[in-house]
């Protein structure tokens, strides 16, 4: 599951074989995610295809910590006076800051264009959010098709890994 998870995320390996090709037939998140935010310019469709696998990721990071053990309490640093003890600090800065790119994808996937090219709009702050990245996501590309060379290449990886390790 863990291997599952990290394919997810391969990009350098696809990229360079195929670009996404013939005939955008073998993109994956990442690959796709690159040439249109990047490539072509259209930085909200590329947050809302990098976003749109979130939930699944979510679902087996939650598997895969509560089958290993990952449920344990933060319970080494004792609280102070002012109610953040030591690690109990540290774990809630580093989640803070770890969650910010999160937040910078969603907010730039429920931008409208304007807002995303604008030098007069504030770069954390959605003034007019909408959906359309994410409608245009479904209705307008393959997605389906680029979310099953996705979960085919990470499932078919990991079995790979997994019988040719033992």
């Amino acid at each position: 599951m863990f291997s599952v998870i990290f394919t997810f995320g391969d990009f350098q390996l696809i990229y360079a074989l195929t670009h996404g090709g013939p005939a955008n037939a073998t993109h994956v998140f990442s690959t796709l995610a690159f040439d249109i935010g990047m490539s072509a310019g259209q930085l909200g469709m590329g947050a809302a295809i990098a976003l749109s696998i979130l939930p699944a990721l979510a679902a087996l990071i939650i598997i895969l910590t509560s089958t290993c053990g990952g449920n344990r309490r933060w319970s080494a640093g004792a609280t102070s006076s002012h109610g953040c003890g030591g690690s109990t600090c540290r774990w809630r800065r580093s989640s803070c800051s770890g969650l910010f790119p999160f937040y910078w994808m969603l907010i730039t996937s429920i931008k409208p264009n304007r807002e995303l090219y604008s030098q007069k709009v504030m770069p954390l702050v959605v003034h007019q959010p909408t959906l359309k990245h994410y409608i245009d996501l479904l209705t307008e590309t393959n997605f389906l098709t680029w979310t099953y060379n996705t979960l085919l290449v990470a499932v078919v990886t990991t079995v790979v890994s997994v019988c040719s390790a033992r």
